[in-house]
């Protein structure tokens, strides 16, 4: 009898001790448990979230896991935000900025009015006599009244060739430049009669005239051009520039003048000049001859 209770006492203690081993091995679980769910979800979460869609695609790419990986896996919708940063605000747009430089083409069309112009050129010039260029510029008179102008202008020549004026409607300024070019810069000589820069009035219908004196140095078929320009300020680049408007290429042909009718030019060119100098010197001479006359009369009465 005393054997059997003492083999059961030792059955016994046998179970106490393995619950107690049962209750510290769940309690060590139960722990590492809670460890694991104190960590950090967003550090898990693309890792689980790239395994998932490299399973679905097939592929298991670094840069496949790495983009789909920003999707959160299943749980609260309160964790789900907290995890996921906002997104940074967008990068500013051009219109946050300045301004883009004006171009030229820009400041035609935002600083320039429309305007007309005309010139007249000769269609044949003579070697080594002067010719007239003629050109126009107007905001508000008409090209008929242009045209008009140009042909009283050069109603002194011979044979004016009224076919010869150009019209043309150009952008206009306040300040307009206008300049005359010889192709071959050999062929002629060109002086300006007027200043390059002048003034435009853009409320009347008044015009501006440029002249230029051109002699040509040799025969032959020529080109003389013709270019325009509206002088503007552009505040960019703190300056005034000139916007070229109008560029013209106008074909001369020059030619010899045989001797008779070179002296023949030259007498109706500078005959103005010739008869009051000549004038003035038969007068001296008149005087010298009057003078000389009346003092040999003195001396010859003194005798």
């Amino acid at each position: 009898m005393l054997i059997e209770m003492n083999s059961g006492q030792n059955i016994l203690g046998v179970f106490q001790k393995l619950a107690v081993l049962v209750l510290l091995a769940v309690t060590l679980f139960g722990c590492n448990n809670d460890s694991a769910k104190t960590e950090d979800p967003a550090t898990d979460y693309p890792a689980t979230a790239s395994q998932d869609t490299a399973m679905m695609d097939g592929t298991g790419s670094r840069d496949t896991m790495e983009v789909v990986g920003a999707t959160p896996p299943t749980g609260s919708d309160s964790e789900d935000t907290a995890a996921v940063p906002p997104p940074p605000p967008p990068p500013p747009t051009s219109a946050d900025g300045p301004p883009p430089p004006q171009t030229p083409h820009d400041l035609v069309d935002n600083y320039l009015k429309k305007g007309n112009l005309g010139y007249y050129v000769p269609d044949s010039m003579k070697v080594n006599v002067p010719s007239r260029v003629s050109l126009v510029i107007s905001k508000n008179k008409p090209a008929a009244a242009l045209k008009r102008s140009l042909e009283s202008s050069i109603a002194h020549e011979a044979r004016p060739d009224t076919s010869r004026i150009t019209l043309d409607r150009i952008k206009v300024s306040k300040q307009m430049v206008a300049k005359l070019y010889a192709m071959d810069s050999t062929a002629f000589r060109i002086e300006p009669l007027s200043h390059a820069q002048q003034y435009v009035d853009l409320q009347d219908t008044t015009e501006t005239k440029w002249e230029w004196s051109v002699v040509p140095l040799k025969a032959g078929n020529q080109n003389l051009i013709i270019k325009a320009s509206a002088r503007v300020y552009d505040g960019d680049v703190a300056e005034w520039i000139d916007l070229e408007v109008y560029n013209g290429v106008v074909p001369v042909k020059a030619v010899v003048v045989p001797k008779p009718e070179r002296v023949l030019s030259y007498w109706k060119e500078n005959q103005g000049w010739i008869i009051t100098t000549g004038g003035a010197l038969g007068g001296l001479i008149t005087w010298l001859l009057a003078t000389f006359k009346r003092k040999k009369a003195t001396s010859a009465s003194a005798e």
